[in-house]
């Protein structure tokens, strides 16, 4: 049977590296592990985690603290799977959005031959 799945959306004004590590902590101290991560230039990022459900309210305080606002669609959400009563690994599936000044990050492709 596959876990249930929560999307959860937020945004931070915080430094990228330092909130993705943060993130990864707050994920393995609520019981939980990360399952996949996409990055987006320097702009956005997700991060997909298994989250056993007691330790949702504590990952989503955790958020909070580091200063990742969740739109309220999401923090509902996360708020009501929390309050349920069944034991249940979610995948929860992390969406970040990063607000800041710095250009966008480019990459040289290199020329592939043939």
């Amino acid at each position: 049977m596959r876990a249930p799945r929560l999307m959860i959306a937020g945004v931070t004004r915080q430094n990228r590296h330092g909130i993705i590590a943060s993130v990864g902590r707050l994920v393995t101290g609520a019981g939980g592990w990360i399952v996949d991560h996409a990055l987006f230039s320097n702009v956005a990022a997700t991060i997909r985690a298994e989250i056993p459900r007691p330790g949702l309210t504590g990952f989503g305080a955790g958020l909070l603290e580091l200063g990742v606002a969740l739109d309220r669609e999401s923090a509902e959400s996360l708020s009501a799977a929390a309050g349920r009563p069944d034991d249940d690994d979610l995948v929860v599936s992390l969406s970040l959005t990063f607000l800041h000044d710095e250009p966008d990050l480019k990459h040289p492709v290199p020329a592939v031959p043939g």
